[in-house]
């Protein structure tokens, strides 16, 4: 399994970085494991991530913690889906008293479940975090970032609880594989992960609720949209690249997602035609 291991992500103070995925839609496409702590908090729209073997769905209001290590990874989205992510490191905090810091280093404690918080809740927390995202001097930043985890923490605890779907190990070997190159035929797909392909078919339509083949376009388009969102100007080189065997198939499939043709889509993110 590729794992993008660039670690640590936040190296310079205040040691900890919070951004909106709709500002950085590219990110998020291989598994990850990072040194710091990497919280999600979803907004709207929803999604579902795989997280050490288990899959966790994420709507407005959810929280979701993957501790420092933690494999990591979005399996799919609805297109509206947005989320603030937080990553903090332990340097995050402060030496000396002070407030308690929440209890979530790797083996200290058991990986916190998704929670659902009260919308008030929710929207107590987005502000937070546009407030430090805001803040143009690190120490201001790096306060709103502890005041957003220690509320996070708070109000995780009080929150209810999202049981996590256990995945067959062959369907999250498949979602990983695919997901870090969508171009791969499902054949060797199904080798890898160890079952014969109408096997496979069957398990990961049965767990994840989507076909196989409905999964790979659906990655495929995610791999053409990154690459426009990248700089890349091409867009049929970014189709072929990505594993669509025609600019047809590719266009059949981006407008049954997004229900408008690629020209006029990426024009409007990118200020220029494919």
């Amino acid at each position: 399994m590729a794992v993008d291991r660039a670690h640590p992500l936040v190296v310079a103070p205040p040691h900890a970085v919070c951004w909106r995925r709709s500002d950085r839609r590219a990110s998020g496409a291989l598994p990850a494991a990072h040194a710091e702590l990497v919280v999600l908090h979803g907004l709207q729209g929803r999604a579902r991530y795989l997280l050490d073997g288990a899959v966790h769905r994420l709507g407005p209001g959810t929280l979701l913690w993957a501790l420092s290590g933690q494999v990591h990874v979005l399996l799919d989205d609805t297109p509206e889906f947005d989320m603030w992510v937080v990553l903090a490191s332990d340097r995050l905090w402060p030496p000396g008293p002070g407030p308690a810091r929440p209890p979530l280093s790797l083996g200290a404690a058991p990986p916190p479940a998704p929670r659902a918080l009260s919308p008030g809740a929710g929207e107590e927390l987005a502000a937070i975090a546009a407030a430090a995202q805001a803040a143009d001097d690190p120490e201001a930043r790096g306060a709103g970032l502890r005041w957003w985890l220690l509320r996070a923490w708070a109000l995780w605890q009080a929150a209810e609880h999202r049981p996590a779907q256990s995945l067959h190990p062959a369907v999250a070997r498949a979602a990983h594989l695919l997901r870090a190159d969508p171009a791969r035929d499902l054949a060797s797909v199904a080798a890898e992960a160890g079952l014969s392909q109408s096997r496979l078919s069957h398990l990961f339509a049965a767990e994840l609720g989507t076909g196989l083949v409905a999964y790979r376009t659906d990655r495929r388009l995610d791999a053409v949209d990154r690459a426009m969102r990248g700089g890349e100007r091409a867009l049929l080189r970014a189709v072929l690249s990505a594993g669509f065997g025609s600019y047809a198939q590719f266009w059949r499939a981006f407008r049954a997602r997004h229900r408008e043709g690629p020209g006029r889509h990426y024009r409007r993110w990118t200020g220029r035609g494919p």
